[in-house]
C-alpha cells in the first residue's frame, strides 16, 4: 500500500510540475545589438601577408577577438597597394576601394604608405599627401560619417632591394601626421611601440604574429580612448 501512495504522489508531483512549465512565459527572444563596424584599409601588413594563419593573426583578426564580439572588423586590404595614384599598385584602383566606398563603418583604420617608399614609387612622392588626403575625405564622406584613424607607416627594420627603407617610411609619418591634423582624423603612433622590436618583424618589414598583436593592441587602445 505504501508502495502505491509513493507512486501516486510522485505522478501527482510530476503533473504539476509539466503544467507549471507549460504556464510559464517564455522568455523573450531579441535580436542581437548591432555591433560596431570598423574597417581596417591597407596593404600586406593589414592582409597579414607572411603570417601563417592571416584569417586568425592578422591585426584585423586580433583586433576583432580582442573587442570580444562588440566589433565587426572587416580586413579590406592588398599587398603591394600604394595611396599613391601613380604609383604601381594604387589601392583607388583594387576592388577593396569599391567595397569601402560601398560599406557603412562607424571606424575607418588605414595603414598605408610602405610600398609608396619603392624606388618606382618615390619619383611621385610629391603627391603622396595630396592623394593621402582624399583617400581620407573620401572615407569621411561615407553615409555612416565613420571616425577615421590613419596610422604612421609601419617601422621597417631591414631595407630591401625595392627601395623599401625606415628613413622614407618616416618621412612619410610625418606627412601623414600632418594630413591627420588637416582633415580632422585620427592619428596613430604605431611606430613608437614596434621600432625597438625588432622580433616582431622576421623579414624586415612584415609584422609576425606578436607584431600584429601590438598593432591591434594599439589601435584598440586609441579609438576606445577617444
Amino acid at each position: 500500500m505504501k508502495i502505491i501512495q509513493k507512486l501516486w504522489f510522485f505522478s501527482v508531483f510530476v503533473t504539476l510540475v509539466f503544467l507549471l512549465n507549460s504556464c510559464a512565459p517564455k522568455t523573450a527572444s531579441y535580436p542581437p545589438v548591432e555591433r560596431m563596424k570598423v574597417l581596417c584599409f591597407g596593404d600586406s601588413i593589414t592582409s597579414g601577408f607572411k603570417l601563417r594563419s592571416p584569417g586568425s593573426q592578422s591585426y584585423p583578426a586580433q583586433l576583432q577577438k580582442m573587442s570580444r564580439g562588440k566589433w565587426k572588423v572587416s580586413n579590406l586590404a592588398v599587398p603591394g597597394a600604394t595611396t599613391l595614384k601613380k604609383g604601381d599598385l594604387p589601392i583607388w584602383k583594387e576592388k577593396v576601394f569599391d567595397v569601402a566606398m560601398s560599406s557603412k563603418p562607424e571606424a575607418v583604420v588605414m595603414m598605408l604608405g610602405t610600398n609608396d617608399t619603392k624606388n618606382r614609387n618615390w619619383s611621385a612622392i610629391s603627391h603622396f599627401s595630396e592623394d593621402y588626403t582624399e583617400l581620407v575625405k573620401k572615407m569621411q564622406a561615407l553615409p555612416s560619417a565613420p571616425q577615421v584613424f590613419i596610422c604612421s607607416v609601419p617601422p621597417v627594420i631591414t631595407s630591401d632591394s625595392s627601395g623599401i627603407t625606415n628613413k622614407r617610411a618616416l618621412i612619410l609619418t610625418e606627412k601623414v601626421r600632418t594630413i591627420a591634423e588637416t582633415t580632422g582624423s585620427h592619428f596613430i603612433d604605431i611606430t613608437t611601440p614596434l621600432a625597438e622590436a625588432a622580433y616582431f618583424f622576421p623579414d624586415g618589414i612584415h609584422p609576425n604574429a606578436r607584431g600584429a598583436g601590438v598593432l591591434a593592441e594599439t589601435i584598440m587602445d586609441k579609438i576606445i580612448n577617444l
